[in-house]
């Protein structure tokens, strides 16, 4: 199992989104997507993950892909943790479209659908050396004579 790259890729996703979560309660991450007729973002902060898409008026703002990493107190805002009380909330009226996901619901998504590969892998594994194996030589039959034929 220590040579599993399921494992270990698994192991470093994990770590990055407990990371994101908790670099969410300070910081406000995206990745926006603008074109003259719609904006698509991915935003995490507050604890959530939240995808837009922008069809108004004021949704060209700049073109082609912007990444960026601001800081609350730069945007006016206190910085602290917290879990998102509304787990999922969608937003698909009008021309401002959005879906948040609470944080933990990704990370337990996850964490769930890793777990499930990792023992896939396990009985897959397990299947093939079952296969590959020599099969094993027939038990000798014993004789209920009292001398031996052989």
């Amino acid at each position: 199992m220590r040579r599993s790259v399921t494992l270990w890729v698994g192991l470093f996703i994990l770590a990055f989104l407990f990371w994101a979560w908790w670099d969410s309660g300070r910081y406000c991450a995206y990745v926006e997507y603008s074109c003259p007729a719609w904006t698509l973002g991915i935003y995490s902060w507050d604890a959530t993950l939240r995808c837009t898409l922008n069809t108004g008026p004021d949704a060209f703002v700049h073109g082609g892909f912007s990444l960026g990493h601001q800081d609350f107190v730069s945007m006016g805002r206190l910085p602290k943790i917290q879990l998102e009380q509304g787990s999922l909330h969608f937003d698909l009226e009008g021309s401002y479209r959005e879906v948040r996901v609470a944080a933990w619901i990704v990370i337990m998504l996850y964490f769930n659908a890793w777990i499930l590969l990792l023992l896939l892998s396990y009985v897959r594994r397990k299947n093939r050396e079952a296969a590959l194996a020599p099969p094993e030589p027939a038990p000798k039959v014993k004789s209920c004579l009292p001398f031996d034929l052989e």
